[in-house]
């Protein structure tokens, strides 16, 4: 919080014309139809815009009760019609959030960094795909000009080179074959 506004400052003073803003959907919502706390995000989203800075809302980390565990710590979000109202409630408090970024490091295979926020749909590329379509029709509904994009990859350390390693290097194939392309 302290450091907050230098970082700002520092951020507009480089040149940086967009923040990618990690938007914690288990901080925000933690009970099923619980309200939302947007306290944390209240503090600091508006101040980026007013910076003159572009916001990439990075949307993920699904509260326990939005996921299902297939295996241990594999966590894949199956309410979806949860996450997609969550998307229409960031959207109708931060209109000004113009590009949207769907989970992060979604490559992830189940293991990897278990509960801290990591949506593992490293085997679930067909079911990402669909996540992905869900939310770029609503957010294209919502604001035609929104730019919805993949969550950022890790593409690397991958498992089939290591069984130690928890990324699925397949994982864009799949997604792409399952028909996310368009998306």
């Amino acid at each position: 919080d302290e450091a907050f506004p230098t970082f700002l400052d520092a951020m507009v003073a480089s040149g940086a014309g967009y923040a990618r803003v990690y938007i914690d959907w288990n901080s925000i919502q933690p009970v099923e139809n619980g309200p939302y706390n947007w306290s944390f995000y209240d503090q600091r989203l508006p101040r980026i815009n007013a910076a003159g800075m572009g916001l990439i809302a990075t949307v993920t980390n699904a509260p326990v009760w939005a996921v299902e565990a297939t295996f241990p710590c594999a966590y894949i979000i199956n309410q979806v019609d949860a996450y997609y109202a969550f998307l229409d409630a960031i959207h109708q408090r931060y209109p000004y959030i113009k590009v949207w970024e769907i989970l992060n490091e979604p490559d992830a295979i189940p293991g990897y960094r278990c509960g801290a926020g990591v949506m593992n749909y490293g085997y679930a590329g067909p079911q990402y795909a669909a996540l992905l379509q869900g939310a770029y029709t609503r957010l294209k509904a919502l604001d035609p000009q929104a730019k919805v994009i993949l969550g950022g990859m890790a593409y690397d350390h991958f498992v089939d080179e290591d069984p130690n390693n928890k990324f699925n290097r397949y994982f864009i194939d799949e997604v792409i074959n399952s028909g996310a392309a368009p998306y």
